[in-house]
Protein backbone atom coordinates (compact mmCIF):
# COMPACT_ATOMS: atom_id res chain seq x y z
CA UNK A 1 0.00 0.00 0.00
CA UNK A 2 1.53 3.45 -0.93
CA UNK A 3 0.39 6.79 0.06
CA UNK A 4 1.03 10.26 -1.82
CA UNK A 5 2.84 12.05 1.09
CA UNK A 6 6.08 10.76 3.18
CA UNK A 7 7.11 12.35 5.85
CA UNK A 8 9.76 12.14 8.61
CA UNK A 9 8.33 10.50 11.78
CA UNK A 10 11.18 10.44 14.90
CA UNK A 11 14.29 8.98 12.64
CA UNK A 12 12.07 6.77 10.45
CA UNK A 13 10.31 7.52 7.20
CA UNK A 14 6.69 7.07 6.43
CA UNK A 15 7.74 5.20 3.64
CA UNK A 16 9.30 2.04 5.19
CA UNK A 17 6.85 1.97 8.30
CA UNK A 18 3.55 2.10 6.07
CA UNK A 19 4.43 -1.78 4.52
CA UNK A 20 5.44 -2.87 8.59
CA UNK A 21 2.31 -1.64 9.55
CA UNK A 22 0.24 -2.89 6.27
CA UNK A 23 0.94 -6.37 6.86
CA UNK A 24 -1.00 -5.97 10.28
CA UNK A 25 -4.20 -4.94 8.21
CA UNK A 26 -5.21 -8.94 7.83
CA UNK A 27 -4.87 -9.01 11.59
CA UNK A 28 -6.28 -5.95 12.92
CA UNK A 29 -8.17 -3.75 10.17
CA UNK A 30 -8.91 -1.15 12.81
CA UNK A 31 -5.48 -0.58 13.83
CA UNK A 32 -4.82 0.02 9.82
CA UNK A 33 -7.52 2.51 9.40
CA UNK A 34 -6.05 4.49 12.89
CA UNK A 35 -2.46 4.54 11.44
CA UNK A 36 -3.57 5.93 7.76
CA UNK A 37 -5.57 8.53 9.40
CA UNK A 38 -3.13 9.42 11.97
CA UNK A 39 -0.44 10.04 9.59
CA UNK A 40 -1.89 12.97 8.01
CA UNK A 41 -2.64 14.51 10.41
CA UNK A 42 0.09 15.56 12.81
CA UNK A 43 4.10 15.85 12.28
CA UNK A 44 5.50 15.76 15.95
CA UNK A 45 7.45 18.92 14.78
CA UNK A 46 4.33 21.20 14.17
CA UNK A 47 2.05 20.25 17.37
CA UNK A 48 0.46 23.31 18.43
CA UNK A 49 1.77 25.05 21.50
CA UNK A 50 -0.83 27.13 23.43
CA UNK A 51 -1.58 29.34 25.98
CA UNK A 52 -4.63 29.89 27.47
CA UNK A 53 -5.31 32.60 30.56
CA UNK A 54 -8.09 32.45 32.27
CA UNK A 55 -8.62 36.89 33.63
CA UNK A 56 -10.93 37.30 36.59
CA UNK A 57 -11.27 39.46 39.05
CA UNK A 58 -12.20 39.34 43.10
CA UNK A 59 -15.30 39.86 44.26
CA UNK A 60 -15.21 39.33 48.31
CA UNK A 61 -14.30 35.62 48.17
CA UNK A 62 -15.80 34.64 44.72
CA UNK A 63 -13.31 34.93 40.98
CA UNK A 64 -16.03 36.59 38.57
CA UNK A 65 -14.59 35.99 34.86
CA UNK A 66 -14.06 39.27 32.83
CA UNK A 67 -14.49 39.67 29.56
CA UNK A 68 -13.01 42.04 27.19
CA UNK A 69 -9.72 42.08 28.76
CA UNK A 70 -6.61 41.99 26.43
CA UNK A 71 -4.25 39.23 27.46
CA UNK A 72 -0.72 39.80 26.27
CA UNK A 73 2.18 37.07 25.29
CA UNK A 74 5.57 39.14 24.68
CA UNK A 75 8.86 37.92 24.21
CA UNK A 76 10.02 40.37 20.90
CA UNK A 77 6.71 39.53 19.40
CA UNK A 78 3.84 40.31 20.98
CA UNK A 79 1.14 37.86 20.62
CA UNK A 80 -2.51 39.36 21.73
CA UNK A 81 -6.26 38.00 22.51
CA UNK A 82 -9.25 39.77 23.97
CA UNK A 83 -11.01 37.37 26.81
CA UNK A 84 -14.41 35.90 25.89
CA UNK A 85 -17.44 36.14 28.35
CA UNK A 86 -15.80 33.34 30.74
CA UNK A 87 -12.60 35.39 31.08
CA UNK A 88 -10.50 33.02 28.28
CA UNK A 89 -7.91 34.49 25.92
CA UNK A 90 -6.61 31.68 23.87
CA UNK A 91 -3.11 32.24 22.29
CA UNK A 92 -3.06 29.21 19.14
CA UNK A 93 -0.47 28.17 18.31
CA UNK A 94 2.17 29.90 19.93
CA UNK A 95 5.69 29.40 19.75
CA UNK A 96 7.57 27.86 22.86
CA UNK A 97 10.02 30.02 24.68
CA UNK A 98 9.99 32.60 27.29
CA UNK A 99 7.49 35.44 27.30
CA UNK A 100 6.31 38.10 29.57
CA UNK A 101 2.40 38.36 30.43
CA UNK A 102 0.41 41.16 30.54
CA UNK A 103 -3.27 41.80 30.76
CA UNK A 104 -5.12 45.04 30.90
CA UNK A 105 -8.58 46.50 31.18
CA UNK A 106 -9.75 49.85 31.88
CA UNK A 107 -10.64 50.99 34.99
CA UNK A 108 -7.71 47.80 36.78
CA UNK A 109 -4.37 47.99 37.42
CA UNK A 110 -2.30 46.05 34.18
CA UNK A 111 -0.95 42.64 35.19
CA UNK A 112 2.81 41.70 34.39
CA UNK A 113 4.32 38.38 34.83
CA UNK A 114 7.92 38.24 33.43
CA UNK A 115 10.10 35.09 32.16
CA UNK A 116 7.83 32.21 32.08
CA UNK A 117 7.98 29.27 30.14
CA UNK A 118 5.95 28.47 27.33
CA UNK A 119 6.29 24.60 27.24
CA UNK A 120 6.11 22.99 23.94
CA UNK A 121 3.55 20.99 22.20
CA UNK A 122 0.70 21.40 25.25
CA UNK A 123 -2.14 24.05 26.35
CA UNK A 124 -0.28 25.86 29.00
CA UNK A 125 -2.02 27.88 31.38
CA UNK A 126 -1.99 31.03 33.39
CA UNK A 127 -4.74 32.49 35.87
CA UNK A 128 -5.01 35.98 35.95
CA UNK A 129 -6.54 38.44 38.66
CA UNK A 130 -6.56 41.87 37.88
CA UNK A 131 -7.11 44.57 40.40
CA UNK A 132 -9.32 48.16 40.60
CA UNK A 133 -7.35 50.72 39.83
CA UNK A 134 -6.74 53.51 42.40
Amino acid sequence: MKYDTYKPVIGLEIHQLDPMVASLQDTDATAMKLWKAARHVVKPQSTPTQLLALVSTQDGEALVPVADAVFMAINGTKHAATTNEKGEAALNPLPFGIYDYQCELPGYQSFLLKQQKVVRCRVNKVAVVLKRAA
